[in-house]
Order: structure tokens, then sequence, then C-alpha cells
């Protein structure tokens, strides 16, 4: 079984050109001014499927009978199936692609409870007997305080609303939103997750509303996403790259390390013609 990014109806969603297939493996593949990616744009691309082996050298053969000048993979992080990214990378490699990009990935592996820094700890007690609390959140009303907070930090909204209600509502299932309150502040964060598959949760964004810094309730939201994840039976959460073009927002890596996630790699492969 395929995840997300590598349906047929994520791939029609967004235009793809090449749907190549060999037994249950798949590559979803845009052709954009004669140049190959996979994914266009997204969080990764790449082989997904059962990973064998053949098929992952049958898919690479197909892809390069496109015959386009250049071909572009962002393959899914180490950690989402260490087995899956040992073959891709070495299929690929000896195919001639090359590493154009790295980056810093963080996630968590879903135990019994999740890894809080004692100073994250405290602050969520803190929160707690001021009685902030999570809850579900519609798409809609997250989507506004993340929006907001990015704004207020210089940075762009990956996706806009109505891209997302339309994965929703294509993709049945695939979006889950989760916000916290406070009886005196209303809503204080809100965060957008996306199921990748049946084992893996990505929070694709999150962010707190304006001077909540002191407070800290992406903490709240963080720790319960985790129980969350638990009870729906996933195996781990994934909570993006914490660095730009290989280089690290060290900020952002103590912040997620402060919650409990680690590294994993993401690589971008490049074959130029």
């Amino acid at each position: 079984m395929v995840d997300l990014f590598h349906t047929r109806e994520f791939f029609e969603l967004h235009q793809g050109t090449h749907y190549l297939q060999s037994g249950e493996m798949v590559l979803p593949v845009w052709v954009r001014d004669d140049i190959a990616y996979s994914p266009l744009r997204g969080t990764f691309g790449g082989f997904g499927g059962p990973p064998f082996l053949d098929d992952y050298e049958n898919l690479t053969r197909q892809l390069l009978a496109l015959n386009c000048i250049k071909y572009r993979i962002k393959l899914a992080p180490s950690s989402h199936n260490t087995q899956a990214f040992a073959l891709a990378f070495n299929v690929l490699s000896r195919f001639g692609f090359k590493v154009i990009g790295q980056e810093l990935n963080y996630d968590q592996f879903i135990g019994d409870e999740i890894n809080l820094s004692e100073s994250n700890a405290k602050r969520l007690r803190k929160i707690e007997r001021m009685q902030f609390a999570p809850f579900p959140a519609a798409l809609e009303e997250a989507y506004p305080v993340i929006a907001e907070n990015r704004a207020r930090k210089g940075r762009p909204m990956s996706m806009s609303l109505l891209e997302l209600q339309q994965m929703r509502d294509f993709i049945p299932g695939s979006v889950i939103c989760y916000q916290v309150i406070s009886p005196l502040h209303g809503v204080v964060a809100a965060a957008i997750c996306i199921d990748i598959s049946k084992d893996i949760r990505y929070v694709f964004m999150w962010g707190d509303a304006t001077d909540m810094e002191s407070y800290s309730p992406i903490i709240m939201l963080a720790d319960h996403i985790y129980f969350r994840s638990l009870t729906d039976c996933k195996g781990l959460l994934d909570v993006g790259t914490s660095t730009e073009d290989g280089v690290p927002n060290h900020g952002l890596i103590n912040f997620k390390r402060g919650l409990g996630f680690r590294e994993s790699l993401k690589l971008t492969m490049e074959l130029s013609c």
C-alpha cells in the first residue's frame, strides 16, 4: 500500500503527467519544461510501495525513458522506511543520480510517552494549571492562526486554504487539525496534520497566536498530537525539516529536540543528461 503522496488521487489532484508502475511500486512524475520532477512541489515524492530492488530498477529505467534533460527526485526521510531509503539511494546512485540537497528532518517513533525536556515539561504543567486545553479543530479554524503566525515571522504559507480544502475533500481523512484554547485568550495555537499513511502522521504546519511566547502552547499541542497519534495506532510522528538548503536553523532544531524529536536524513537527488 502506498502513502498519500504516491496515491493516484494525490497525483491527479496536483496534475501529474506520468504515473509509472512496476508491480505494486509506483513513481509519480511531473514533467515541466523537459525536466522530470517527483514531486513538482510538496513534501516528498520518489518511489512508493513495497520496497523490492527489481521494481526500483525497473521504475528508474521507465523514468529515464521519458528522455528529459534533467530528473530530480526528493526522497522520503530515512526514518519513514530505512529499507526503502537504502534501496532508493543505491539504485539512483548506480543510475548516475547525485545528491544535490540534504535536509535534517525531525520525527519521533511513538511509544509510551513523549520525551519532553525538563523545561518544556514544566511549561506544560504551568499552562495546564492555567486551564489551557487541546481540542480537535476544523481546517478553517486552524489555518488563520498559522497564517498569522507565519506572517508575523515573515514566512509564507506553502499551501493556500483552498488547496488544503481541495486535498481534504478529494482524499477524505487525510487532513487532521488541532488547537489549544485558553479561557482568557481563546485559540492560542493550532496545527494542521496530514496522515501520510496508516503508520505516519505528519505535522504539516503549526503555530501559536500573538503574544503567546511566554506560555509556549505549542508544547501542549505537540503533546496532544503525540498522544492522539498513539491512540490512532500511528508508529511515527513527523514534524518536518529544520534546515533550509542544508543550513541548520539552530533555534528550530533546539525547539524540536526539546519536544522529543530527533534527526533523520532527507535527500534530493538529480541526474542531468
